[in-house]
């Protein structure tokens, strides 16, 4: 009905003809009878799977192994042979029948370890579920595939058995560098979304896990990554890809900024080499400089360079006080370039109660915690009402 009312409408608009919309009606009509399926049919084959299901599950211990394996892998070659028929035929969907030959592909890893009593830890599975799922997506280019690589790769990091230079086995250290080299190749080759954001989540991972790897015992790592990941905007060719990124980069700063303040305030260590601090704030201005010059969204970032110095800060003051006037600068600025507010807005309320519940809580009453933000916010108010009431002088002027 939707089709049909939009062709009458560009009917009376003069953009089509009453020939034209009968062909395509003919059309139409011909390839729906073409698609569809007896539904009698569809409850039979239902109900014959279900069978055979029961039969399996009750049996499947008597079932010797070979055979178990047999029956996964014919499931996955039929899934497969299905897939084709539905992309020739256009019936159902190619696409759930390839994730379903997937799954029964890790089912047969599954059944082929515990048939053999093979040690089901590592991530030998998961890194076969990951790198088939991504050749899915290269080959056909849909973001199920991704989405299933992603959900796949993360059993990579569970498997990865040790944290610390004693613990961490040869293995580890080549799964998290082969990991990284092939989310690069992901995200180099990819140029779409959501493989784009998955992969660098993937890099963002990988390197929290390198820096674990090597019993880093400071607090700044998380900072570093995201520094590093910078560069990787250079290879986005879409300019529409490279906002998204953006956002992406600052939500992870607002995570981590955060997640700092929150834990400088409930612990007393400091223990941060003044020369490891002291790095981050020249590798902070050269990455700015990059950020300047390309990349003028990605300034908001930078400030997490100097929570390295800030750390020395026992009351944590200095981080909560940087934290708060980034949040309410942003705001600011946000609306100012007549941008949408929610995220920014969700942020600044995040600090407040951050700040509330680490600082506040056993010094001021809840009530003045209240009157004070109800302060900031009619402040926020008014400021913006300013900066509206500016633009809109300026548009009529």
């Amino acid at each position: 009905m939707a089709r049909l009312t939009k062709l009458m409408e560009w009917q009376q608009a003069g953009l089509i003809d009453a020939e034209t919309i009968n062909r395509i009606k003919d059309y139409e009509t011909h390839r729906q009878k073409k698609k569809r399926v007896p539904l009698l049919l569809i409850v039979g084959l239902t109900f014959v799977g279900l069978a055979l299901l029961s039969f399996l599950a009750a049996n499947w211990q008597a079932i010797p192994a070979l055979i178990k394996i047999g029956l996964v892998l014919v499931l996955m070659v039929s899934c497969y042979v299905l897939a084709d028929l539905s992309g020739r035929r256009t019936i159902w969907n190619p696409v759930a029948f390839r994730v379903l030959g997937i799954i029964a592909f890790a089912g047969a890893l599954i059944v082929t370890v515990q048939s053999f009593h093979m040690s089901m830890q590592g991530s030998f599975i998961g890194w076969a579920v990951f790198l088939a799922a991504l050749g899915h997506f290269f080959t056909w280019r849909h973001p199920a595939y991704a989405i299933l690589a992603f959900i796949a790769g993360l059993n990579i990091f569970t498997g990865v058995g040790g944290f610390g230079s004693e613990q961490a086995t040869f293995l580890d250290w080549t799964s998290i560098v082969f990991l990284a080299l092939v989310s690069l190749a992901w995200f180099y080759f990819s140029q779409s979304f959501p493989s784009l954001i998955l992969s660098w989540l993937f890099l963002y991972l990988a390197g929290l896990e390198l820096f674990a790897l090597v019993s880093y015992d400071g607090v700044l790592w998380p900072i570093w990554t995201l520094f590093v990941l910078v560069p990787l905007l250079l290879v986005v060719k879409e300019d529409a890809h490279r906002q998204v990124l953006y956002h992406l980069y600052l939500v992870v700063a607002a995570i981590n900024s955060l997640i700092y303040l929150t834990v400088r305030a409930e612990t007393t260590d400091s223990s941060i080499p003044w020369g490891e601090a002291i790095a981050l704030v020249v590798f902070t201005i050269g990455i700015g400089y990059l950020i300047y010059r390309k990349f003028q969204p990605l300034l908001w970032i930078l400030p997490l360079g100097l929570f390295g110095l800030l750390w020395f800060d026992e009351q944590a003051i200095l981080i909560a006080a940087l934290v708060e006037i980034l949040a309410f600068v942003y705001l600011i600025e946000r609306e100012r370039q007549g941008s949408r507010l929610t995220i920014p807005f969700l942020y600044f309320i995040a600090v407040q109660l951050t700040i509330y519940f680490i600082y506040a809580w056993n010094r001021l009453d809840m009530s003045l915690f209240f009157l004070v933000g109800a302060v900031l916010v009619f402040l926020i108010a008014g400021i913006l009402w300013w900066i509206r009431k500016r633009r809109e002088g300026g548009v009529t002027s």
